[in-house]
């Protein structure tokens, strides 16, 4: 973890952008919710079985946050940008606690007149917080023996 006055690696800044990118308008509980679903998804065998958070945020497609630039100095919310950076260290150090999401594995952010609006894999909804709604990837059945 890097103290006071020294740099963050690559990885953690990277991270980082992608939890503040992703839920900095859902303030902290929010940003807490996408670094848990990025530890989630650490081995599961659904993603990839990926071995680190970089891994797992840098896989294509999955989170529009990772693509976006790092935040500049005009227009940051600095905390926001501060709770993104301790919940990336925490997250890559393996030191992330917490589970506000019930194991959650996905999030998405929508809603319609219809209510909530799933995503188009089996999951099961655990938690709303903010704008996002939290899943957890469903084991698809084993086929019936013969």
């Amino acid at each position: 973890m890097a103290k006071q006055g020294e740099k963050d690696s690559a990885d953690v800044i990277t991270v980082a952008r992608t939890i503040y990118n992703e839920a900095r308008g859902d303030g902290l509980a929010g940003m807490q919710g996408v670094a848990e679903v990025i530890r989630n998804r650490i081995g599961h065998a659904g993603y990839g079985k990926k071995s680190s958070a970089i891994e797992v945020v840098s896989q294509q497609g999955q989170f529009l946050g990772y693509g976006t630039s790092v935040p500049k100095a005009t227009g940051v919310d600095a905390t926001r940008w501060e709770d993104a950076k301790n919940l990336a260290r925490n997250l890559v150090d393996g030191t992330l606690t917490g589970n506000k999401t019930c194991g959650a594995h996905a999030f998405h952010k929508a809603e319609s007149s219809q209510g909530l609006v799933g995503p188009a894999w089996t999951a099961t909804h655990t938690v709303k917080i903010g704008e996002h709604n939290f899943f957890k990837i469903t084991p698809a059945p084993k086929p019936a023996k013969k």
